[in-house]
C-alpha cells in the first residue's frame, strides 16, 4: 500500500499495488490461462524448439565425421547422396557454425522476456534453466550427435541452408572473418603413420579385443599375413633399395659369352625368373643389361653367344637402372612403372650409377669394333 499526502497536510490518497505486483518484482504478470498467457507460452514453446533444433544441428554437424562420408560414398549409393546433401552445407563451415549460434543466440534471450510474464520471477529462472540446459542443449545434442546423426544430419542440412541465406547479411561477414583469421575448415586425410596404426586397429585380434571378444560373424578382421603386406607397402619410402636387393653372389645371370643352346635355355626356363641379368665375364660381373626371356621365343637354340645375338638384333636387351644404395624403394617402383627399367642395379659408391652408366657406354663402343664383321651392330634399347 502506499499513502501519497498533499502540500497542504489536510487530506491524502491511499493506493493498493496488485498481488501479482508484491511477488513479482513490481511488474504484473498475464493473468493465468487468458489468450496473453497462452502466448507467451506459445512463444517460450517456439524459442525452446527452435534452441534445440540450433544447439543440436551445431553438434551433430560440425561433429560429422566427413571422411567416413567420403569414404563410404565411394562404396554406398545411399551414402552418396547423404554425403552430397552435407557436404555442401557443412563446407561452409565458419558461415553454417554463426548461423546456428547467432538464431540460437536471438531465441535464448527472448525465452526468459515470455516466461517472465507467466510466473513470478524465482519460478521463472528455474524454468529457463530447465528448458535451457535439458530440453534446449543435453537432450538435442546427445540425439543429434547419437547413432542416427547422419540421418538428422542430411534431413536438417537443406533448412540449415536455407537458414544461413535468411541470415546472412549478419552471418556471412563473420564466417568470411573467421575463414579469414583461422583458415577454412578442409577434410583431414590421414598419413601413413595413422594409416599404419588404422591398420593395426583392424587386425582381427584387436577387432577381438574391441568388441570384448564378442565379435560380430560380419566383422572378419585383417589377418597379419594382409597387415604386414599393407604397413610394408605404406613404408616403402622409408625402406632403401639395399635393404631388398638380392646380392651379387646370389644372382642368378648370364655372360655375354653365354651360349643360348637347349642346355643354357632349359636353365633359364628352370630359374623361373621373367628377366635375367647380362654381366660382362663370370670374373667381373658388371650388368650390362637385362634379358626379357619371352624373347627366347622367337629364337632358335642354337651356339651362338648372348654377344653375338644382340650385335646381330636378334637378341632384345634392357639397359638396367643404376641406383645408389639409399635409394628408396617408392622412388625405384615409381621408375620401374614410367618403363625405364624393370630391374635396378644398386651401387655402394655415391658416383657409381653415373659410372656404371658410362661403363656401359663404352663396352657398347667396344662390342660395336669386336663384331665389326658382322651383318650391323645395335645400341642398347634403353626404352
Amino acid at each position: 500500500m502506499e499513502i501519497n499526502v498533499d502540500d497542504s497536510g489536510y487530506g491524502g490518497e491511499i493506493s493498493h499495488g496488485t498481488h501479482e505486483q508484491a511477488h513479482t518484482g513490481g511488474h504484473a504478470l498475464d493473468p493465468t490461462f487468458s489468450s496473453a498467457w497462452w502466448f507467451d507460452g506459445f512463444i517460450a514453446i517456439v524459442c525452446t524448439v527452435t534452441s534445440a533444433f540450433m544447439s543440436g544441428l551445431t553438434v551433430g554437424l560440425i561433429g560429422l565425421d566427413k571422411l567416413t562420408l567420403e569414404i563410404d560414398a565411394t562404396n554406398d549409393p545411399v551414402a552418396k547422396r547423404r554425403a552430397d546433401i552435407i557436404l555442401p552445407v557443412t563446407s561452409k563451415h565458419h558461415w553454417m557454425l554463426v548461423t546456428l549460434m547467432f538464431i540460437n543466440a536471438i531465441v535464448m534471450e527472448t525465452l526468459p522476456i515470455y516466461v517472465d510474464k507467466m510466473v513470478p520471477e524465482l519460478l521463472a529462472i528455474t524454468i529457463c534453466v530447465f528448458l535451457e540446459l535439458i530440453a534446449g542443449e543435453v537432450i538435442p545434442m546427445a540425439v543429434c550427435s547419437g547413432p542416427n546423426q547422419v540421418q538428422i544430419a542430411e534431413m536438417c542440412a537443406p533448412g540449415v541452408n536455407l537458414l544461413m541465406w535468411i541470415t546472412s547479411p549478419v552471418s556471412w561477414p563473420i564466417g568470411q572473418v573467421l575463414d579469414s583469421l583461422l583458415g577454412e575448415h578442409t577434410i583431414d586425410r590421414f598419413n601413413n603413420a595413422q594409416l599404419k596404426a588404422l591398420i593395426m586397429l583392424h587386425s582381427e585380434q584387436a577387432l577381438e579385443e574391441a568388441y570384448h571378444h564378442h565379435k560380430p560373424d560380419e566383422i572378419k578382421g585383417l589377418t597379419q599375413n594382409s597387415i604386414n603386406m599393407l604397413t610394408s607397402a605404406l613404408s616403402l619410402h622409408k625402406i632403401p633399395v639395399s635393404a631388398v636387393m638380392t646380392p651379387s653372389t646370389s644372382m642368378y645371370c648370364l655372360y655375354l659369352d653365354s651360349k643360348l643352346n637347349k642346355e643354357t635355355r632349359k636353365n633359364i626356363l628352370d630359374s623361373g625368373f621373367s628377366r635375367v641379368p647380362i654381366c660382362y665375364s663370370e670374373q667381373y660381373k658388371f650388368v650390362v643389361g637385362i634379358l626379357l626371356t619371352r624373347k627366347l621365343i622367337s629364337i632358335e637354340p642354337s651356339n651362338e653367344t648372348v654377344a653375338e645375338l644382340f650385335v646381330q638384333k636378334l637378341l632384345h636387351i634392357k639397359v638396367p637402372l643404376y641406383v645408389h644404395k639409399t635409394a628408396n624403394v617408392r622412388a625405384i617402383s615409381t621408375a620401374f612403372k614410367e618403363g625405364h627399367s624393370h630391374m635396378a642395379i644398386v651401387c655402394n659408391d655415391v658416383d657409381g650409377p653415373g659410372k656404371l652408366r658410362n661403363m656401359a657406354d663404352s663396352l657398347q663402343h667396344e662390342m660395336q669394333q669386336m663384331y665389326r664383321g658382322l651383318n650391323s651392330s645395335s645400341n642398347f634399347d634403353e626404352r
